[in-house]
């Protein structure tokens, strides 16, 4: 079993990691713009990237296909630690399958079922959550 810790917060982080209670991040938007409303979210996602050596959850914002496909691009971009959380919706088959072919790390979300976990595997999800 893998622990996410879903902080923004490099102190949380670190003391979850040094303690041995974390074995990734959940990168929380809103967690984020409490945590640090005036920072930059990229700049953020960088600095967790470099300092832990561990994967980072990301989640797109997106809901079109295109514009899921674009951003889960620029999120691979920051770190070969991200992985990309896409909403397991019609819409986001075709960039799941694109950006695992491309060897993008994604993760599906809003997965209730075992057979949309299947579609998911078969997209390229290499997660559920």
């Amino acid at each position: 079993m893998n622990i996410y810790l879903e902080s923004v917060n490099l102190d949380e982080i670190r003391n979850a990691a040094s303690a041995g209670l974390a074995d990734g991040v959940a990168f929380s938007h809103v967690a984020f713009s409490v945590d640090a409303p005036d920072a930059s979210a990229k700049e953020r996602l960088e600095e967790i990237s470099r300092e832990f050596a561990f994967p980072v959850c990301v989640p797109v914002g997106a809901v079109a296909s295109a514009d899921m496909y674009t951003e889960a691009r620029e999120l691979a971009k920051v770190s070969d630690h991200i992985i990309v959380q896409i909403p397991l919706v019609e819409d986001s088959l075709i960039p799941m399958a694109k950006l695992s072919a491309e060897g993008v790390t994604i993760c599906a979300t809003f997965v209730f079922s075992a057979a949309q976990a299947m579609i998911a595997a078969k997209a390229g999800a290499s997660a559920v959550r």
